[in-house]
This record gives C-alpha cells, sequence and structure tokens, in this order.
C-alpha cells in the first residue's frame, strides 16, 4: 500500500494541478492538509474520478466567525476507510 501526504499550501487556484500530481504517483491513500472548502471541493472530484471515492475530511480547526482562514485535513482512499473508536480535538 502506497500513502502520500500532501500539504495544499491552502491554495484553491492550484488544485486541480495538484489532484494530477498526486495521481501521477499512483497513491492508494492521500493524506492532505491546509484545506480549505473550495479545494476540498475541487480535490474530491478531481480524485473521485480517478478511484479514490471514499474520505474522511476533519471539521475546520477554527469558527466560521474566525478572522483565520479554516483549514482542514483529509484522507482519500482508493479502499472503504473506517473511523477508529475515539476522537480527539485540535
Amino acid at each position: 500500500m502506497k500513502l502520500i501526504s500532501w500539504n495544499t499550501a491552502h491554495r484553491t487556484n492550484f488544485a486541480e494541478r495538484q489532484a494530477v500530481a498526486l495521481v501521477q504517483r499512483e497513491p492508494d491513500v492521500i493524506a492532505l492538509q491546509e484545506l480549505t472548502s473550495h479545494s476540498i471541493e475541487r480535490m474530491s472530484q478531481r480524485l473521485a474520478a480517478h478511484g479514490f471515492e471514499h474520505s474522511v475530511i476533519a471539521p475546520p480547526a477554527y469558527s466560521s466567525s474566525s478572522r483565520a482562514r479554516a483549514l482542514r485535513v483529509g484522507i482519500l482512499s482508493r479502499l472503504p476507510l473506517a473511523r477508529a473508536s475515539g476522537s480527539f480535538e485540535l
């Protein structure tokens, strides 16, 4: 199994190019950091078209009223994902 961890640097405009770069590396699981609500949508659509149909996206670390951008982390996989028992908060 091949895992790639990728920091998107919250760049929405590059989401499609980043998705192409990830798919070219032929991973089974992709862990993404610094996702915005827009980049999640773009990356998820592109990656789903390449077999990454399973995903878990964490809620934003900041509230929508925060001045900081609400960034998220996510895991996308070709294989089904299951949440482990227990949780943690940032």
